[in-house]
């Protein structure tokens, strides 16, 4: 017969749980956390019946929506939480005691989701990213993306999604309310973007992909998804080890037919230091892969790689000098798709994509 799997309950009698997080982080050993309305439970005993407890710090907020953490870095040793609620988004050090971050207001932001992309050579490990509700823009309240470069304390609006820009039927109340965001392993941001209107779901909602930390975004072909199709509101996004796209939507779950994400390839995060562009993208002839270095590099190592991880082209693999390095690539025979230009040496690294058109 089929395999079974036990439920026993292990919190009774409070309200809803919006959110679910078991902590990695070394100071917390393995703690979950779960919210309920505007409250936060915790259990250190692997979440059996009886162990679980009120923190007694409130969240600063109506319904924690959504619960994160931030890996430790150098500026932030013991990693951080941060949390996603009614009145923006909050954060702490020790699942204890949260405190308002720079994007938090009575009524003012709404948080629905967070998102990391990690970067060696950044203080505080990379950069977070955050999809948030304008609510202070309501009635026409607007799906945001903001990033933190000091790991949840302040933020900065990187992109605010607009009815005409997601090419979203014109109806009552049809504006982009939120924003479900992932990192993919070779540093690309998707967004998976809802309307939130009057009246009976399927919602529409659209799924778009960045490659310059938030600021530009294009259309991710995910059938249902196409511009002038209803779509879906969009619950969670995931980019399988094959570098397709999955996504856990009102109307089931749905796959790319084919990969949009060099998902084999290792990440690597444009810095100061170290960036990698490709001009055209997307491409069908003859592509430049450009290296912008702030200093030279000993060693440095330009390839371009599949979607498995598989290398195509080898570019360059020798000293690199400062500036910009302009490095041809001639695409014209390969298949449509995503692939990834990727520059390594001297400790750093960074990755984009690169689409090949027809």
């Amino acid at each position: 017969g089929k395999p079974k799997v036990a439920y026993k309950e292990a919190i009774t009698g409070v309200a809803q749980a919006r959110s679910l997080l078991q902590t990695t982080l070394p100071a917390l050993d393995g703690a979950i956390l779960a919210g309920f309305g505007g409250s936060l439970f915790r259990s250190d005993d692997d979440g059996r019946l009886f162990t679980w407890r009120r923190v007694p710090t409130a969240i600063l907020g109506g319904d924690a929506i959504v619960l994160f953490e931030v890996p430790p870095a150098p500026a932030m040793p013991t990693g951080r939480i941060l949390a996603g609620v009614w009145n923006g988004l909050t954060l702490s050090d020790d699942a204890e005691t949260f405190r308002p971050s720079s994007l938090y207001g009575q009524g003012r932001y709404i948080g629905y989701s967070f998102a990391f992309a990690p970067d060696p050579a950044h203080p505080y490990g990379g950069v977070v990213y955050a999809g948030v509700q304008n609510a202070q823009l309501y009635p026409s309240a607007r799906a945001e993306v903001h990033r933190s470069e000091d790991g949840g304390q302040t933020w900065t609006l990187a992109h605010r999604f607009s009815r005409d820009e997601l090419e979203l039927p014109v109806g009552n109340g049809t504006e982009a309310g939120s924003a479900i965001l992932h990192v993919s392993a070779d540093g690309a941001l998707w967004a998976g973007v809802n309307v939130h209107q009057a009246g009976p779901p399927p919602w529409p909602g659209r799924i778009v992909r960045s490659t310059d930390g938030g600021a530009t975004w294009s259309f991710v072909d995910a059938g249902l998804f196409e511009p002038g199709s209803p779509g879906a509101q969009v619950n969670a996004l995931a980019v399988g080890p094959d570098g397709r796209l999955y996504a856990g939507t009102d109307l089931g779950v749905w796959r790319t037919v084919q990969p949009v994400s060099a998902a084999g390839v290792p990440a690597g995060v444009p810095s100061e230091t170290l960036r990698v562009s490709v001009r055209p993208n997307p491409g069908a002839g003859r592509v430049a892969v450009v290296v912008a270095l702030a200093g030279p590099a000993s060693s440095a190592e330009v390839g371009v790689y599949d979607a498995q991880g598989r290398r195509l082209a080898l570019l360059h693999d020798g000293p690199l000098g400062s500036g910009e390095t302009s490095l041809r690539l001639e695409v014209a025979g390969w298949p449509p798709g995503v692939y990834v230009a990727r520059v390594a040496g001297d400790g750093l690294a960074a990755s984009t994509p690169l689409i090949v058109v027809r």
